[in-house]
């Protein structure tokens, strides 16, 4: 859920006051913080790969194949503007 919603689980369990951070009941309603930041976008260069990108904007490569709708994380392209955030 924390990557799903852009934040972490340690700002979930604070927002929602968990006590449990590996139990959340079905139908439970949970608060998740508000979007603050606008879309931030990066170029790709020549030597990139997904992990690279991920690393460097602390995120993961799932997340960023999400974002972008990318088919083979394997394959991006120099040029190629990725959604980072």
């Amino acid at each position: 859920m924390a990557q799903k919603y852009g934040t972490t689980v340690n700002e979930l369990v604070k927002l929602n006051n968990i006590k449990n951070p590996n139990l959340i009941i079905t139908g439970q309603v949970l608060k998740v913080p508000a979007k603050t930041e606008k879309d931030e976008y990066y170029a790709v260069k020549k030597g990139d790969t997904l992990t690279k990108i991920a690393k460097k904007y602390e995120t993961t490569v799932q997340n960023l194949v999400k974002l972008n709708n990318i088919k083979n994380p394997d394959l991006i392209l120099v040029g190629q503007k990725l959604r980072v955030r």
